[in-house]
């Protein structure tokens, strides 16, 4: 389902290059948290099958473009999954390291490769954050760009689910209907999600 990620890799194995249309598409945000969790279960079990693909390649097509092309793998694709995983378990167990710390009277101590982990994947982040909301000339997303950390958190759940349904229902996918502000404000509350299989 995420057919661009996967088209992208497929053109690099190739040894294509491509570029950006200079204007973004502009695209209407889910309007609950239903459809944005059902929507992130879509992108990430579509992650996890472009990875898996690519993963049976990982080198193609050789040389420097083939390593090239594992690493933007790796770090685009790859570390999405990684953090949609392990950012809320590793925070809770932070959290838990700092209570018992506590409750046993010890002076508070959390590893050093813990802090300058989070400090560098938040600090990278919400800069590659700045560089969209720049690109995408809204100047207004930039205040956006705080909620990043709460954004991560809330993937975990969406992630596990994605798991699950790659096992047990791969054919599966959550369809997200654009438009629903319009027919809203029309017709009252309406249902934004639809789920589709590719076999009926």
């Amino acid at each position: 389902m995420t057919e661009d990620a996967d088209l992208s890799f497929r053109l690099a194995a190739k040894g294509c290059s491509f570029g950006y249309v200079d204007f973004p598409t502009d695209e209407e945000a889910v309007s609950d948290w239903r459809s944005w969790h059902y929507q992130r279960v879509r992108w990430m079990k579509g992650y996890m099958q472009t990875w898996l693909v690519h993963m049976s390649a990982p080198f193609a097509p050789g040389g420097i473009d083939g390593l090239k092309r594992f690493f933007i793998l790796q770090f685009t694709i790859g570390l999405t999954l990684l953090n949609g995983f392990f950012h809320l378990p590793i925070l809770l167990f932070i959290i838990f390291i700092l209570g018992r710390q506590l409750m046993d009277g010890a002076a508070l101590y959390i590893p050093l490769p813990f802090l300058f982990s989070l400090f560098f994947c938040y600090c990278f982040g919400i800069f590659i954050g700045l560089i969209g909301a720049r690109r995408a000339r809204k100047p207004k997303l930039i205040v956006s760009i705080l909620w990043m950390p709460l954004y991560w958190l809330a993937l975990f759940l969406p992630t596990v689910h994605a798991l699950w349904e790659l096992g047990t229902r791969p054919f599966l996918w959550h369809k997200t209907l654009h438009g629903v502000r319009r027919r809203a404000t029309k017709l009252g509350n309406v249902n934004a999600d639809h789920n589709y299989d590719a076999f009926g």
